[in-house]
């Protein structure tokens, strides 16, 4: 008897261990999987200011899966380099086509933070009133992003026009520019209402690479136009022509020089 309970202590013993080791196993198996969920998180922040005002709140700011580039058209710009337009973020992506993946809204001195998954975003910046802005391919830390206030164009321009770099010009309806317009890289032209924009007159409207000028419409809402009629001269390089359903028409016309040109559902 003596030796029977003692192998009944000696098999308590090694089941007690053996409870407590599975304790232990389970609470570090719990630690092991929670950890790497934080470490797989990095903090993106920045500061949205907004012209003409001094409250920066309720700016929208996204963060938004890069689109997939097609990499057939990726093979042909690899080998001709120096044909066509270089496919990119900034001509194939718009926020509209996609939902964001996280989103917060700027406070009164227009900071903001988001904590998400480690990877490149496409933070988008947004307000009614001042339009949108994009930053491409950021993977943490501060971004500052100036917002400045929609321009509106609707009826006749009779003198010369220059649209300052980086604005977001609303075409709220038909407009007609009839003298010289002149439009710098970053410019966002937004067609609302089925409105048209006509030019009769010299244009220059020039982005760069990486500042490219945008012309696109109200989704699903309206329909977008442009005329270039009774042009000496003209120069369109490095522009974007997204959903301008009603196409764009050319109309007695001098010299008319056209490059870098991205059409896309049109």
């Amino acid at each position: 008897m003596p030796k029977l309970l003692a192998i009944k202590k000696l098999i308590s013993g090694i089941q007690h261990i053996i409870l407590v080791l599975s304790l232990v196993s389970y609470v570090f198996s719990l630690n092991s999987c929670s950890q790497p969920t934080e470490n797989n998180k990095v903090t993106f922040s920045g500061v949205i200011t907004l012209e003409d005002t001094t409250d920066f709140s309720g700016v929208t700011v996204s963060l938004y899966a890069p689109v997939e580039l097609d990499t057939a058209l990726i093979r042909i710009n690899e080998q001709y380099p120096n044909i066509g337009v270089q496919i990119s973020q900034e001509t194939e992506f718009d926020h509209r086509e996609q939902e964001p993946l996280y989103t917060t809204t700027t406070k009164a001195d227009g900071s903001w933070q988001i904590k998400a998954a480690k990877g490149e975003y496409n933070i988008v910046a947004e307000k009614e009133g001042w339009g949108w802005k994009y930053n491409y391919g950021i993977s943490g830390g501060g971004v500052e992003t100036e917002l400045k206030k929609e321009i509106v164009l609707k009826g006749d321009y009779n003198d010369a026009l220059t649209i300052e770099a980086g604005r977001f010009v609303c075409i709220e309806e038909n407009t007609n520019i009839n003298a010289s317009l002149i439009v710098l890289p970053g410019t966002v032209f937004y067609f609302k209402n089925n409105s048209i924009l006509k030019i009769n007159s010299d244009f220059n409207i020039t982005g760069i690479e990486n500042q490219r000028i945008f012309f696109t419409k109200q989704l699903h809402a309206s329909t977008a136009k442009i005329i270039f009629e009774d042009n000496n001269t003209g120069v369109l390089k490095y522009c974007n022509f997204n959903n301008i359903d009603n196409g764009l028409y050319f109309k007695g016309n001098g010299t008319i020089s056209i490059k870098k040109i991205l059409f896309k559902n049109m």
